[in-house]
């Protein structure tokens, strides 16, 4: 029960990666979802590795890694975003 309690947490971070890669996908550039997707794996590869050397680890560490990990990908995800909305809202529209 308690790794349902602290993975429910993943959920909301969750719902923004896929929010914004669905934004990409609809803009045509996949490249920063992918970029987003890479952040959250190195991070929680590097941590879970580090945790996992140690005398005191236990699995529920890598739980609060996860939840980190996708918060962190979500973070990403929602400033790749912005920075492509804000690209794309500058460049001086053409007239139809």
């Amino acid at each position: 029960s308690v790794f349902l309690q602290l993975i429910s947490w993943n959920f909301v971070a969750q719902a923004i990666v896929f929010s914004s890669s669905g934004i990409f996908q609809g803009l045509g550039n996949t490249r920063p979802a992918l970029l987003s997707s890479l952040s959250r794996l190195v991070f929680f590869v590097v941590i879970s590795l580090y945790l996992k050397s140690r005398p005191d680890y236990a699995i529920n560490q890598v739980w609060y890694v996860s939840i980190a990990s996708v918060t962190l990908q979500a973070v990403v995800s929602f400033m790749l975003v912005r920075i492509e909305f804000s690209k794309r809202l500058s460049k001086p529209q053409l007239a139809a």
